[in-house]
């Protein structure tokens, strides 16, 4: 797929999340992989992540943003790589925990890659960069997630050097309202654009 049409109109979350859903049905996996690869090299030359010593970053699924280069990378640099557990799924809880490879993570709640270990992180973040998945957002970085609240509450407890979503251009629509809960992102990095 070349290019993905833009919707300029305003949307509630719930719009959102079906409109982003129905695109991510387009995407083929070569511009899956070849725009995921084009934020990860943004990713890794911001100068946050490159001062970070540790990276807490999402095992993406269905047409998210791939983090595989990223985590990669932050291995082979000696950065320390959290991955994010669902501890309590009707009270939106997570929390992340340490792994030394991917090999170390498994299928955990909704199919999302999981680590195994119980080395949790959480109080670790004051010096990491927290890479956030995105469904959709605004210009203004505001991010719409799958609509559990786990990274808002996640991001209101712990404080990090830097928060960073990462999403395709095609997910950046005008989102109607925001609540006072919505966690705004320091920047958020597309394949053509910086936000924030």
């Amino acid at each position: 797929m070349s290019r993905i049409e833009e919707k300029t109109k305003i949307m509630n979350k719930q719009s959102i999340r079906k409109e982003v859903f129905a695109r991510r049905k387009q995407v083929t996996k070569d511009f899956l992989e070849f725009n995921s690869e084009i934020i990860a090299e943004k990713v890794i030359e911001d100068k946050e992540y490159q001062k970070a010593s540790s990276i807490f970053v999402y095992s993406d699924i269905r047409g998210e943003v791939a983090t595989k280069s990223i985590t990669n990378h932050a291995f082979s640099t000696g950065k320390k790589v959290c991955f994010p557990k669902i501890l309590e799924m009707e009270a939106g809880k997570m929390s992340f925990y340490q792994v030394d490879d991917t090999g170390e993570l498994e299928e955990g709640i909704m199919g999302i890659l999981e680590p195994k270990t119980t080395k949790c992180f959480d109080e670790y973040t004051e010096d990491a960069v927290i890479i956030v998945p995105i469904v959709g957002f605004d210009k203004q970085c505001y991010r719409v997630g799958y609509g559990g609240g786990f990274y808002d509450r996640y991001l209101r407890k712990y404080k990090f050097k830097s928060v960073i979503g990462i999403a395709f251009d095609f997910q950046c629509l005008e989102i109607d309202k925001i609540d006072e809960y919505d966690y705004k992102l320091e920047k958020i990095l597309t394949e053509t654009s910086i936000y924030g």
